[in-house]
């Protein structure tokens, strides 16, 4: 009985100092597993390490950024959202390989640059349509 007793005690000990230790990830660092990738024929996207999508440069219909509420104090970054026909996957800001992704959204015909830069400036929950397959 006692034997249970100390058992509890030093699992409860344990847990208060794992909870004492734990720093939430800044979110740059939360962001580290997210990806995006893209070459002649296709955008790859992970979202925290989770199994990759794929969306063809073909089949893409529109490409939009989302704010929620964004808040530099509270790092909520923007999302980018891809949409083809079946899907629209979603992937944030600060995912590895933007900057490439950016460079090759840039080449799409009517792809609006100014409404993606004006987008971070967005303190309430907003959607900004950058491009629309067929819109030019």
């Amino acid at each position: 009985m006692i034997d249970l007793f100390i058992l509890h005690w030093l699992l409860g000990r344990t847990r208060r100092k794992q909870r004492q230790d734990y720093t939430p990830p800044t979110p740059k660092e939360a962001e580290v597993k997210s990806w995006v990738d893209c070459d002649g024929e296709r955008i790859l996207l992970s979202q925290s390490g989770l199994a990759y999508k794929s969306i063809a440069w073909s089949d893409l219909r529109a490409v939009s950024i989302r704010s929620e509420g964004r808040s530099e104090s509270f790092g909520i970054p923007l999302l980018w959202c891809f949409a083809d026909q079946q899907q629209e996957v979603r992937i944030t800001e600060f995912a590895q390989g933007m900057d490439k992704l950016r460079a090759r959204l840039a080449d799409l015909p009517g792809f609006d640059s100014a409404t993606a830069d004006s987008a971070k400036n967005c303190r309430e929950e907003q959607a900004f349509v950058l491009w629309r397959a067929g819109a030019n």
